[in-house]
């Protein structure tokens, strides 16, 4: 039984709780006794929902920056919005299975000219040979047949929540429309009746569909401060940093030019019953003050559409790689005792350099060739593997590469051919 059909099976329990029913009578004790059995249903329906969902929430990272995200499937990695990557920027992924390596694909708004709001990345190595685990997705309408709630799968944290409206694209121009609830409309954004949320996270539905992605959107609600107490500014656009948020969904009245510019309706997110942060005090920044935070859940429909436009464009090239982060090892020796390591380096003689692998991604060619995490190369082509630079000089100039290693005390060689 899904969580949708025990609640209706609760409804008469809870009605039945307000007809006066005389105490110990058989009425009210087979109430006290359906009641608990009821929930303890529910809790083991909701149980296998979180136990299934772990995993949703991917992190991402590149050289600079860290997110979390959800995978689309097709190879493709959706996040908020990244600042400053340039499409074809390498990034990792991890996994409950392991590590992929990533490409960004770039970011987009909600309609051309926009601010972005979600950056997007596709795996680094052939979809057929590695990837991450596919979820089924929320059909359109989802609300119609399972209710409003759904539930948070933060990196740390599963939480309970509700949508309170669902909001609508127009296909034509990308502008709101009133609401997204049935089948044939076309959703974009599922607001959250939650004051904060980890962006990035995986939402799902009572079925444990995937319903979309959280963003955190900030949206101007006042002048904002630019100088000394008392002076003023010019109203901000609220732009943001991805991982705080974006006012996209908020600027749909004002900024569109329809009669909803002059009054709020139930379909803007700047509604009314939207926690506001009017608290001020002279330690808070001046550019944070009058900015109104909401939670919603960006579409996963919308996000597969989206994707599939940034796959046609085509990616610069990609540097020669074999899928791997090595680190060298070594161990230095006092000259007077070379079973014993000295600590201060302007006195010690090298010992054994040691180049141990740390990481290798999935689907890589290292990883189709046999290659395992901590194996310790020793050589490459019969050559002693003595720097860095010589490894990298071999991975971009030769089109095999023999390698030889030590596993757990064993020796063993085997070829890998970079890409």
């Amino acid at each position: 039984m899904r969580p949708a059909s025990i609640a209706l099976a609760l409804l008469p329990v809870s009605l039945a709780v307000l007809v006066p029913v005389a105490w110990g009578s058989p009425q009210r004790d087979a109430i006290r006794e359906a009641a608990p059995s009821a929930f303890v249903a529910l809790s083991r329906e909701l149980s296998t929902v979180v136990r299934e969902g772990r995993g949703l929430t991917l992190a991402i990272r590149n050289s600079s920056q860290r997110r979390f995200g959800i995978y689309l499937g097709k190879g493709v990695v959706a996040a908020p919005y990244v600042d400053g990557i340039e499409r074809g920027a390498s990034a990792s992924l991890s996994t409950p299975a392991g590590t992929f390596g990533l490409r960004a694909l770039g970011s987009v708004g909600r309609a051309r000219q926009r601010k972005p709001v979600v950056t997007f990345f596709v795996l680094a190595n052939p979809v057929e040979l590695a990837e991450p685990d596919v979820r089924t997705a929320a059909p359109r309408g989802w609300r119609e047949d399972v209710g409003d709630m759904v539930l948070l799968f933060e990196p740390m944290n599963t939480r309970i929540a509700f949508v309170r409206q669902s909001i609508g694209l127009k296909a034509e121009d990308g502008q709101f429309s009133p609401q997204a609830r049935g089948p044939k409309d076309d959703p974009y954004m599922h607001m959250l009746a939650i004051p904060d949320g980890e962006a990035g996270a995986a939402v799902v539905n009572a079925k444990g569909e995937v319903v979309g992605m959280v963003l955190r959107l900030e949206t101007p609600i006042g002048r904002r401060r630019s100088g000394p107490r008392g002076a003023t500014g010019n109203r901000s656009n609220g732009d943001g940093d991805g991982q705080n948020g974006n006012s996209e969904a908020g600027e749909a009245s004002e900024r569109e030019g329809t009669a909803e510019s002059s009054t709020k309706t139930s379909s803007d997110p700047e509604s009314s019953d939207t926690k506001r942060n009017d608290t001020k005090s002279d330690d808070e920044p001046a550019d944070r003050r009058d900015v109104r935070v909401t939670c919603g859940a960006i579409d996963i429909h919308w996000l597969r559409a989206r994707a599939e436009h940034e796959l046609k464009q085509p990616l610069p090239p990609a540097p020669r790689s074999i899928g791997i982060s090595i680190n060298l090892f070594q161990e230095r020796k006092a000259p007077g005792d070379p079973k014993k390591p000295d600590a201060r380096g302007d006195t010690a003689e090298a010992a054994k350099k040691q180049f141990v692998v740390t990481h290798v991604l999935l689907g890589s060619p290292a990883s189709q060739s046999g290659v395992k995490l901590w194996d310790v190369w020793t050589s490459i082509d019969g050559e002693p593997l003595t720097s860095f630079e010589q490894l990298k000089a071999a991975i971009q100039g030769r089109e095999q590469l023999e390698v030889r290693y030590e596993r757990r005390g064993v020796a063993g060689t085997y070829s890998v051919k970079p890409r």
